[in-house]
């Protein structure tokens, strides 16, 4: 693939042109953005009846995907494991869209405050700095050990402690800050020392950034480093 425009039109699951509504396919490469998107969607849909990203199983049967699992002698997951996954993969791809079109600046940073505080027609609330830390700390401490509490990698102290709510969503709020910060005792079970995110909110933030990356890259307002196209197909793309 030689062509900047196709190879952003794979990653971000558009068209190749307008004569089709299609995610464009490209036989030799897939997009990990999409892939891991994929699966987040589906854990996701099966917990809610009506998700922001629902159209894509809108005719899902929860008793024929069980009996799959079951086939497979594979256990269906708990609740909590489905929403966990699910959350870890939204992180994960809300991580690589900032990735996409910045090297300068954390990925999770350039995706929240240019595709999300940014929006005009955004419905949930504004992400403060220092919520944006939080989030990004949540990420890290999911995807480095699948654990709730975040450990400074240099000092080695924990900066974050968390509470996930999955299925309570307070009005437009994607994070509460808590009053008191976390020292790091891990015998402190107090709601007041814990960072509190609302998964559904936070989901659907991840959700409103990707239609705006495509909004913007369709209308040419986005535009791709043109320098980074080899790293950007090798580290996002893989070959087939």
């Amino acid at each position: 693939m030689e062509d900047k425009d196709d190879l952003f039109k794979l990653i971000l699951g558009l068209p190749k042109d307008d004569t089709t509504s299609e995610p464009y396919f490209d036989f030799h490469r897939k997009s990990t953005l999409q892939m891991g998107l994929q699966v987040a969607r589906l854990l996701y849909a099966w917990m809610n009846d009506n998700p922001s990203s629902g159209q894509f199983f809108s005719g899902r049967n929860k008793v024929k995907i069980a009996k799959c699992f079951e086939q497979e002698g594979i256990q269906v997951p708990t609740e909590d494991g489905f929403y966990m996954t699910s959350l870890l993969l939204y992180l994960n791809c809300l991580e690589q869209i900032g990735s996409l079109f910045e090297d300068d600046e954390h990925g999770i940073n350039r995706a929240v405050n240019e595709f999300h505080n940014k929006r005009t027609n955004r419905k949930l609330d504004e992400v403060t700095e220092d919520e944006l830390t939080a989030i990004r700390n949540l990420r890290n401490s999911l995807a480095h050990n699948l654990g709730l509490v975040n450990i400074n990698p240099k000092t080695k102290e924990a900066t974050h402690k968390y509470t996930l709510e999955f299925t309570y969503k307070s009005g437009s709020r994607i994070v509460d800050l808590p009053p008191i910060p976390f020292n790091g005792d891990y015998t402190d079970k107090m709601e007041e020392t814990s960072v509190k995110i609302y998964v559904p909110a936070l989901i659907e933030m991840v959700e409103g950034v990707i239609a705006e990356v495509q909004n913007r890259f369709k209308s040419g307002t986005l535009k791709p480093d043109e320098s980074r196209f080899s790293e950007i197909q090798t580290r996002f793309t893989i070959r087939c």
